[in-house]
């Protein structure tokens, strides 16, 4: 922690006496600044920020720590790694803070990985849900894809492998993020229990779970 040093400053102040018929002479005197001038005082340092140590419960925090976010990327990765996916986290606001693309990865896992994070953070719900509610033959009023894209008609994938990352437990729980896998699992396969991209995120937020209680 950084100390204040203060320093005792001394002014000479010239002084001028007159006396009764007597040649005005100069006096100097010390006097303290503190007498001089005013002094504000400065305000308290703020606390240090303490960084997140793996096994520790998050603060609670509005996005998700990085050093957390690596982690269940890492996770994430090497559940998959045979599968050459792409893996990623993004914060509260959708913003890529941690992005690992493995050996060989296709492009098409590379550019799909962020618009199936988008729309998990827009909806704060897993992509896996969100295509469940977007079958075939599904009615427009219910259709969460159509809605989405018709809302945010900006890029958002409704696919599975995107997970919702929260701090605590309803009622109070708080959103810090999503992580997304792309390209394990071949495109169109649809919501299934055994996608690949759905289940490698899940390995992802397991491997966090514990600190974001």
């Amino acid at each position: 922690m950084a100390k204040i040093h203060t320093m005792a400053v001394a002014a000479t102040v010239a002084l001028i006496t007159l006396g009764a018929g007597a040649t005005p002479t100069l006096a100097a005197q010390q006097l303290p600044m503190d007498a001089l001038t005013l002094h504000k005082t400065p305000p308290p340092n703020p606390p240090p920020v303490q960084a997140w140590q793996p096994g520790q419960p998050v603060p609670w925090v509005r996005s998700i720590p990085v050093d957390l976010a690596i982690v269940a990327a890492k996770a994430a990765l090497a559940a998959c790694r045979s599968k050459h996916p792409s893996v990623g986290v993004v914060d509260h606001d959708g913003r890529m803070i941690v992005m690992y693309v493995d050996d060989y990865a296709t492009m098409v896992g590379q550019k799909a990985l962020p618009q199936k994070l988008h729309a998990t953070v827009i909806r704060q719900t897993a992509s896996q849900e969100l295509a469940s509610h977007s079958a075939p033959g599904v009615p427009p009023e219910t259709d969460w894809e159509a809605t989405i894209i018709n809302r945010f008609n900006d890029g958002a994938l409704i696919q599975p492998g995107a997970v919702p990352l929260f701090i605590g437990t309803q009622p109070n729980r708080q959103f810090l993020g999503a992580i997304g896998v792309a390209g394990a699992e071949p495109p169109g396969k649809g919501a299934t229990a055994d996608n690949a991209d759905h289940a490698c995120a899940m390995a992802g937020f397991n491997a966090i779970k514990d600190q974001l209680k």
